[in-house]
C-alpha cells in the first residue's frame, strides 16, 4: 500500500472512510513510521482545538481562512510555557504541525455538518466517536539526558515515563486513568501510581482547560521487550483499578495482541491510546 496523504488521514479521523479502506490505512500505520507520525500529529493537534458548532459554518469564510493558512498569514497558536523542563521540547512539537491541524479541523467541519454517530463510517484507531474522544489526549515523555522528551513510538524497558493530558474546557470528563498493557496481557499502572495486588484505588481527578496539564509524578516499570500499548481513559466518575483491569483482560483475550487492542470496552468514556515498542537500552534509537 502507498503512503497516505494528510487529506485521507483527516477523513479517517472524521469517520468518512469506508470500513475496508480504514482497516487498510490503520494497518499501514502499524508498518510505516512516517505515516504514523502524520496520524499522531493530526490527531494530537485536532484534540487541542475547541469544538464550536458554529465555527466555520460559512463555507466561503472557511475557504478564505484555509487560503490564509496556506499563504502563511494565519495566526500561530500561542503556547503557554510550563514550569517543567520537558515543556520546551513539547512547544516545538505542538507548533510544527500547526498548518496540518488547522486544515484538519476545517476539512472535518466542511465534510461533517453533523456529528457522526458510532456507526457512521470508521475512524482512526483509538477513537470510537468524535464527541467522546476528540477533545482529550495524552502525551508521553521519557527522561533523557537533557530533561524530558516526547515519546513517539519507542521506549527503553527501564525508562521512567511522565505524562501530560489535555481535557478541553467543554469536556464532561473529570477523572483519568493511565496504564499500559503488554503483549502478554499484563497491566502496568502509571496513574494512579503505586498500584499493587493489595489495593484497588480509583482513577485520579483531573482538571479541564485549553492547555495541556502535567501529571506530577514519573513512574518506571520493568517492562518486557516487545509491543506495549498505553491507554488514557477519561471518565465522568472514578473507575476502580480492579474494574479497568478486568475489562482490559477480557479485551486482550478477544484481541490476542495489543496491536489489535486499540481501546478498552468501557462504557461512556473518552479514550486515547498509543502503541509503543519496548527495546533494550543499548538497542534503542533516540525518539
Amino acid at each position: 500500500m502507498k503512503c497516505v496523504d494528510s487529506s485521507e488521514v483527516m477523513r479517517l479521523f472524521a469517520g468518512k472512510l469506508s470500513v475496508e479502506r480504514a482497516e487498510l490505512v490503520n494497518t499501514h500505520f502499524d508498518h510505516c513510521d512516517q505515516c504514523a507520525v502524520l496520524r499522531d500529529e493530526i490527531g494530537a493537534m485536532t484534540s487541542r482545538l475547541q469544538h464550536d458548532p458554529d465555527e466555520f459554518k460559512d463555507e466561503a469564510a472557511a475557504l478564505e481562512v484555509m487560503t490564509l493558512i496556506r499563504m502563511g498569514k494565519a495566526e500561530k497558536p500561542e503556547v503557554v510555557p510550563s514550569r517543567f523542563l520537558f515543556w520546551k521540547s513539547w512547544q516545538t512539537w505542538l507548533l510544527v504541525p500547526a498548518t496540518a491541524a488547522a486544515t484538519a479541523v476545517l476539512m472535518m467541519v466542511l465534510w461533517s455538518p453533523t456529528k457522526p454517530d458510532a456507526t457512521d463510517g470508521f475512524q482512526a484507531r483509538g477513537a470510537e466517536t468524535i464527541n467522546l474522544n476528540a477533545w482529550v489526549s495524552l502525551q508521553v515523555f521519557r527522561a533523557g539526558k537533557n530533561g524530558y522528551e516526547p515519546v513517539r513510538d519507542v521506549i527503553a524497558a527501564d525508562d521512567a515515563l511522565a505524562f501530560s493530558y489535555l481535557n478541553r474546557s467543554d469536556s464532561q470528563w473529570r477523572y483519568l486513568a493511565v496504564f499500559a498493557v503488554d503483549n502478554q496481557g499484563e497491566v502496568f499502572w502509571y496513574y494512579p501510581p503505586n498500584v499493587d495486588a493489595g489495593n484497588s484505588p480509583g482513577s485520579v481527578s483531573v482538571q479541564s482547560g485549553a492547555q495541556p496539564i502535567e501529571l506530577p509524578e514519573q513512574v518506571a516499570h520493568h517492562l518486557r521487550i516487545g509491543l506495549l500499548r498505553i491507554f488514557g481513559v477519561f471518565s465522568k466518575d472514578p473507575l476502580s483499578v480492579q474494574f479497568i483491569e478486568a475489562q482490559a483482560g477480557r479485551d486482550f483475550v478477544t484481541s490476542q495482541t495489543v496491536e489489535r487492542m486499540t481501546r478498552v470496552s468501557l462504557p461512556d468514556v473518552g479514550q486515547y491510546s498509543l502503541l509503543l515498542r519496548v527495546e533494550n537500552e543499548m538497542d534503542r534509537e533516540p525518539n
